[in-house]
């Protein structure tokens, strides 16, 4: 049976939120399996955030190239988010988060 596109959505946001918990306060050490799974939820701000840690852990101890394609997902990320932002909120007042003016639904 197959799963449906927003199944497999919640599945990763659960599997997350679970690995966030578990790990805290030590979540970078999972940075990247966070990001992923957070991104693959469409949960852009929390991904990003993941993103930018794993960028920054890979960069001292794996290499550069692994960093830098950290860092280009959260800057595909957040245009991504400013993008949306613009078209569906243009002329709301700016609000305050986190990462880029992006959050997403259940952030």
């Amino acid at each position: 049976m197959r799963s449906t596109s927003a199944t497999v959505r919640a599945w990763h946001r659960k599997i997350g939120e679970r690995l966030e918990a578990g790990y805290a306060p030590r979540e970078e050490e999972v940075a990247a399996e966070l990001a992923v799974h957070f991104d693959r939820g469409q949960m852009p701000a929390r991904a990003a955030r993941y993103y930018l840690a794993a960028g920054d852990r890979t960069g001292l101890h794996y290499g550069l190239y692994e960093s830098v394609a950290h860092y280009e997902r959260v800057r595909a990320l957040i245009e991504a988010c400013r993008r949306v932002e613009s078209a569906t909120c243009s002329g709301c007042a700016p609000r305050s988060v986190s990462v880029g003016g992006c959050t997403s639904a259940t952030d």
